[in-house]
Formats: C-alpha cells, structure tokens, sequence
C-alpha cells in the first residue's frame, strides 16, 4: 500500500498497518508560548506514528525569540530527521526555525521568501534594569544567529558579519539567494510516501469429525 501526503492539501489514508496512527505534519504559523504548547504536542505525535520524518510546515512573520529557542531545541533532541518546508514566508523566528530542518531537508517553495534581521524588543525600569536586560537581548541575538550560521554549515559568525554588512537592516532573501546562503538545500514543495506492507494469514481450522 502507498499512501501520498501533499503538504498543502493533507492526507487521504485509510488504516495502515506499519503506522500506528495517521502521519502527523506540524505546522507553524506563529512564535508565542500557546504555539509553542501545541507545536510540542503536534511533534510528540509525529514520533509516535512510527512515521520516519517530521515535517514542519512554517509560514509565519516570527514571533517571541523564547517561543523559537525551544522550538528549536525540540528539533535538536528528535531522534529521527526533521524535514522544514516553507510554502510561503518564513520571517524572523520563521527563519531561523526553518534553517535547523535535517540539512538536504529544508524545502522552500519556489514563490516563498524568507527575512533575517537582529531581534527586536523593548524595556523599562531603572538604569541598571535596562542595561541588564540590553545585556541579555545582546546575548539572545549572538546565540540565535549562531545557531543558524552551525545549522547552516558557516562559520559561528556568518550570518552576524551578514547583518553587519547589510547595515542590520532587514534581510530578505529569495530561494535562490536562500540556496546560495545555505539556509535552504531544495527549492520545490515535497510530498511523503508512506510505504505500508499488508500481511494476509492464511490459517485451516482443525476439521469438525
């Protein structure tokens, strides 16, 4: 049995034996902790159909860089590949959880975009206060865009250096020049082929006398 799953339109199954349960595709569209919550259910369920990839599916304008972190971190512990496919636009957050798909696994659309630029937020409170938490803003954007540039396979500051010389402004970047920078391997939108072996026993029953 060969079942197709096209990621824009959704799967048509019926029970396979091989899987525990219909394949999961985890879908992003936003970076807050609500998101965060569901995208850790969505993926839980995506190691337990016995399926042998995650795909994540994002298209979203980015979000809280905590929301990313951890979305992030979740995508390091999987024990199996984890393939990311922008359809769209994948901004910000977007971005960098895009670029720490398995490497040969991140898929962008031929019409989509992708936005790179420093984080963003703001503060208030006392002198020491502002200065400790533009401390920690400083630490969070060096962390993230290093996690992207190793993701990507570039020195920890290639994207950094980047950003310097596009005078951090935002980035916006085609497939092609998404390709060139390594943050994509594939323009084209996948599909996934579950492959299921159906067992038929044949059994005589002991004969009645």
């Amino acid at each position: 049995m060969q079942v197709i799953y096209d990621i824009e339109k959704g799967f048509k199954v019926t029970k396979i034996d091989e899987l525990l349960f219909e394949p999961v595709v985890v879908g992003v569209g936003e970076f807050t902790m609500k998101a965060l919550t569901k995208y850790e259910e969505d993926f839980n369920k995506a190691l337990n159909t016995g399926q042998s990839v995650v795909p994540v599916l994002i298209n979203s304008y980015g979000g809280y860089v905590d929301a990313v972190m951890a979305m992030i971190t979740v995508i390091e512990a999987s024990p199996i590949p984890v393939a990311t496919i922008c359809t769209g636009w994948a901004m910000s957050c977007g971005l960098c959880l895009f670029s720490c798909g398995t490497p040969g696994m991140r898929f962008m659309g031929p019409n989509a975009r992708l936005m790179l630029h420093e984080i963003s937020g703001g503060t208030w409170g006392k002198e020491k206060e502002v200065t400790a938490d533009a401390k920690e803003m400083k630490r969070l954007n060096k962390n993230l865009f290093r996690k992207v540039s190793k993701a990507c396979g570039h020195k920890p500051n290639y994207f950094m250096d980047l950003m310097r010389s596009k005078i951090n402004t935002d980035f916006y970047l085609s497939p092609k020049q998404a390709l060139r920078h390594n943050i994509a391997d594939v323009i084209g939108v996948p599909t996934m082929t579950v492959n299921a072996k159906i067992k038929t026993d044949f059994k005589l029953n002991s004969l009645v006398k």
